[in-house]
């Protein structure tokens, strides 16, 4: 199929040096290949305490506007690979979907053009998912990859639980639903589980009846008719296959959704997901020193964890049910104060957490579970390295950092890939997320010791002297 095609539709679908910790010598770091990783971002020309964004991100930039790059994920570009057979080229499926394209490509009017190739992604998005979760689930390291991250996240939610329990502006007993909650709190896997399934996949794609023969309005008219192309008696495989093809879902969570590089939080049933796309540089490397991952993929377990207790959820239990006595009246006034600080902090039109209207409302619980976020990981991983003793190890460029700083410099790296300085979340058309460099500029102002590891003085833009704090 023509590549131009492959790529058209793609933007339209998505709108070595060694060294061992003296206690831990079955994880290796890799100085070399985190030296590199390091270079490709951080531009160590930038004084840190002025724009951190700018200081840990800089690099990446420059080599954005140099070679005019746009973003493309890996999503995108693993299915212009599947299209040139270098995965699954045996497959029917793919075969199928093929000729489907090329039925499309056709039609002479380009506005039919447009919406045969779009009806074509849509039906196809299954079927794409499903091959590129196997392909990122068959890499050696993924399962070694789960277990270091289960260990991280048991850290992680030990020391939310001690900082539960620390707050003064929480009554005994709302404390008490609160830790039952982050106890009660799963780790997620069968998302990927069921989209791996290619058996199945294949088996849905097998009922939609398509022939070379069709031309493409009959083969539109079919897509649209494919939940009556199964037998009556088959309810379960019916089921399955309509959620996944036709609604795109998978037990109530968009599919798409499971191929960011990211991690999310389902309120219905107090549990996290963790993608495994989010394994990889620089997010997360078992190569890399601890302080890295923490940095980044622990402020993401982190932020994520926050929302089970962020101002929408507070009255939802352990059981994914609404209970009004989670939280106490008392507690929720405090709580209410705390927030209040970040919405004026951050600049909101509306400048009380209740009045907030309901963009505004989804926004704010971001910017507060980025500030309990990097708090989370920050304490967890001063946790680690107590125990550990592996916060000595020196990066070659980076010797001068120490593994607090690299913690936060990892932080910022998080942010750098999406390159919004001003703009919104990548692939979205509402304002969920403040831009990046305000996320990074307002977290770590907050945040003191972020200023300590850099030593940066008081009157540093990357300080602000009215902190805020919820946890």
């Amino acid at each position: 199929m023509n590549r131009i095609f492959i790529f058209f539709y793609i933007f339209i679908f998505l709108n070595t040096n060694i060294c061992y910790g003296k206690d831990n010598k079955k994880n290796k770091v890799d100085l070399k290949a985190t030296s590199k990783s390091l270079s490709k971002y951080v531009d160590k020309k930038k004084d840190p305490c002025n724009n951190f964004y700018d200081f840990a991100c800089g690099n990446m930039i420059k080599m954005k506007k140099s070679k005019n790059e746009s973003e493309t994920n890996a999503f995108s570009l693993f299915i212009a690979d599947l299209f040139d057979e270098k995965y699954y080229n045996g497959s029917a499926v793919l075969k199928k979907l093929s000729m489907m394209y090329n039925k499309c490509l056709l039609l002479m009017d380009e506005d039919s053009l447009t919406n045969c190739i779009m009806t074509v992604d849509d039906f196809g998005l299954y079927a794409y998912v499903t091959f590129f979760i196997n392909h990122i689930e068959s890499k050696k390291q993924f399962e070694k990859h789960y277990d270091f991250v289960k260990k991280m996240i048991d850290n992680i939610i030990s020391v939310f639980k001690e900082l539960i329990e620390k707050k003064d502006f929480l009554d005994n007993k709302t404390k008490k639903n609160y830790l039952k909650k982050i106890e009660s709190m799963k780790l997620y896997k069968k998302h990927h589980e069921n989209l791996k399934d290619i058996t199945l996949m294949e088996e849905c794609y097998k009922h939609f009846k398509f022939t070379s023969k069709d031309n493409a309005d009959t083969m539109i008219k079919n897509m649209h008719k494919y939940a009556n192309s199964f037998p009556k008696k088959d309810k379960v495989l019916r089921r399955k296959c309509i959620d996944h093809v036709i609604g795109k879902i998978d037990e109530g969570l968009p599919i798409l959704l499971l191929t960011t590089e990211n991690a999310f939080y389902d309120s219905r049933k107090n549990r996290y997901t963790i993608n495994p796309m989010i394994f990889k540089d620089p997010y997360f490397d078992s190569r890399f020193p601890i302080s890295l991952n923490y940095g980044s993929l622990g402020f993401v377990i982190g932020h994520e964890l926050i929302h089970a207790l962020d101002y929408i959820n507070i009255n939802i239990d352990h059981e994914g049910r609404f209970n009004p006595n989670m939280t106490s009246w008392q507690s929720l006034k405090k709580y209410k104060d705390r927030g209040n600080c970040f919405v004026k902090q951050y600049g909101y039109e509306h400048k009380d957490i209740d009045k907030l209207d309901f963009e505004e409302m989804f926004t704010l619980k971001e910017d507060i579970a980025d500030n309990g976020g990097i708090k989370l990981a920050h304490k967890a991983y001063k946790k680690h390295i107590e125990k550990k003793k592996e916060d000595k190890l020196k990066i070659p460029g980076f010797e001068k950092y120490t593994g607090e700083q690299l913690f936060f410099i990892n932080y910022a790296r998080f942010f750098c890939n999406s390159y919004r300085k001003n703009g919104n979340i990548k692939n979205s058309k509402s304002k969920v997320h403040n831009s990046d460099f305000k996320r990074i500029q307002n977290t770590l102002g907050n945040y003191e010791p972020f200023a300590k590891a850099f030593k940066c003085k008081k009157e540093s833009k990357m300080v602000i002297n009215k902190k805020c704090e919820l946890w």
